[in-house]
Order: structure tokens, then sequence, then C-alpha cells
């Protein structure tokens, strides 16, 4: 089974053992295509996955991670995830708990 939606990352996680391993544990390793962002830092390693690389030679200094914990926090995630993005989380109330 194909992922209908690639799923994005950044070379940090897939560079961690933790990673990895929720990867293996969900079956997403051979179900879906992954959308990689490079992060300063870590190498891309291809672990057997089907990955679209972005922004080779110019890391990505987008973290998911401060998107949400911004979000929970009421912060501003202006500039950080374009003005769509961020509408669609505030109107569907993403990432407040």
């Amino acid at each position: 089974m194909v992922s209908l939606y690639p799923l994005s990352a950044g070379s940090n996680l897939l560079a961690s053992q933790k990673g990895l391993k929720v990867f293996q544990k969900l079956k997403l390793k051979k179900e879906a295509k992954f959308i990689v962002f490079h992060r300063a830092g870590y190498d891309i390693i291809n672990k057997g996955l089907d990955i679209i690389l972005v922004d080779e030679g110019n890391p990505s200094k987008l973290s998911s991670t401060k998107v949400r914990e911004y979000t929970k926090q009421g912060k501003s995630i202006e500039g950080l995830v374009p003005r769509e993005v961020a509408e669609y989380i505030k109107t569907n109330k993403l990432y407040l708990s």
C-alpha cells in the first residue's frame, strides 16, 4: 500500500535512532514517500526510504517542533509557515494541547 500523502521530516529526525524506530514501527518505511528537509549538521542518509530531498545545500530552518510549541503557547507562527498553513492550524485548533 502506498501512502496517498507524502510525509515530511527533517534530516535530523531521519538521522536519529528514535525517528527511524518510529518509521519502522509504523511500517512507514515501505509504505510512504518522504519529503526530507536538509538540516545543518545532519547528512541525508537514505535508509531504504523513498525520499524527495528539499533544499539540498540550503539547510531548512523550519522546525515543526517550534511551530507546535509556539502555537501551544499562543505565540505567532508568522514567518515560520506560509500564511495559509498558519490559518489552517488556527482554524482547526491544532497543537493546542
